[in-house]
């Protein structure tokens, strides 16, 4: 997989070297993340195989550049691809936990997006 538009190892290590340390944030201090950074790290959710496993299933598939930004890619429509492992991810118990809080207690999942 071409990974040329992708952030540079640089820009990554920058990113992470602003300090935050997730494992303190409180559940309000997450959701504002996701709100105004559009993510959030939660340590521990996935472990090196489980990682491995999706890097993997994630790798094989087609991306498309999006037309607002130079730098991402996207394939719609995970949950119709051969990926056990990623889409095993959205019904975890502690990923369904967060979404509860961030949606409140309906959440509904209609599609994947990577």
């Amino acid at each position: 997989m071409d990974t040329s538009f992708t952030n540079s190892r640089e820009d990554i290590a920058q990113a992470q070297l602003e300090g935050k340390d997730w494992t303190s944030l409180s559940r309000a201090e997450q959701i504002r993340s996701m709100e105004l950074e559009g993510y959030l790290v939660i340590p521990g959710l996935l472990s090196e195989t489980q990682l491995e496993a999706i890097r993997k299933e994630l790798g094989k598939l087609t991306t498309r550049a999006t037309d607002y930004s130079p730098h991402q890619r996207g394939h719609s429509n995970v949950q119709w691809s051969d990926s056990p492992n990623a889409i095993d991810v959205i019904a975890q118990s502690t990923m369904i936990e967060f979404l509860t809080d961030l949606f409140g207690d309906e959440v509904i999942c209609t599609s994947c997006t990577y």
